[in-house]
């Protein structure tokens, strides 16, 4: 098994172990396996936890239809603009098994803490905040 094969098993078996938890909220399924990227989905929401180019970083996406448009907002951005804390508590980075996996479980936590976030008005206006966007633009 090659080093990027390895490396997207453990990016496997961290996402099942660290988002887990997804499952136990209302509404949501998956997991949703492809070549460089693992979907929860519920119906108001998707969570994309993507694997970057050769692994060099893990992104957690949140993705939600706000007044017909499909709206994609990182976990780090959503963490700052709900006030659970600052950027600097979410990595990204995935050079290492190590890096990779306290990415994904920092990723996992800060969108553990989001998610109540992430509910009636309060979730447009977030998703509006962070699309496309690395911190809120407000």
């Amino acid at each position: 098994m090659g080093k990027i094969d390895k490396k997207r098993k453990l990016f496997g078996e961290c996402v099942e172990e660290y988002y887990r938890f997804l499952l136990s909220e209302p509404g949501f399924t998956g997991p949703e396996v492809t070549e460089d990227a693992i979907f929860f989905h519920s119906p108001g929401l998707s969570v994309e936890i993507l694997q970057g180019r050769h692994f060099k970083e893990v992104n957690t996406m949140v993705c939600g239809t706000v007044a017909g448009l499909s709206l994609r907002a990182r976990v780090t951005c959503l963490y700052v603009s709900s006030g659970v804390g600052p950027a600097q508590d979410v990595s990204t980075g995935a050079l290492t098994n190590h890096a990779l996996q306290k990415s994904l479980r920092s990723q996992a936590e800060a969108l553990r803490r989001v998610l109540p976030y992430l509910t009636g008005s309060s979730r447009d206006e977030m998703l509006r905040d962070c699309h496309g966007n690395l911190l809120p633009q407000r």
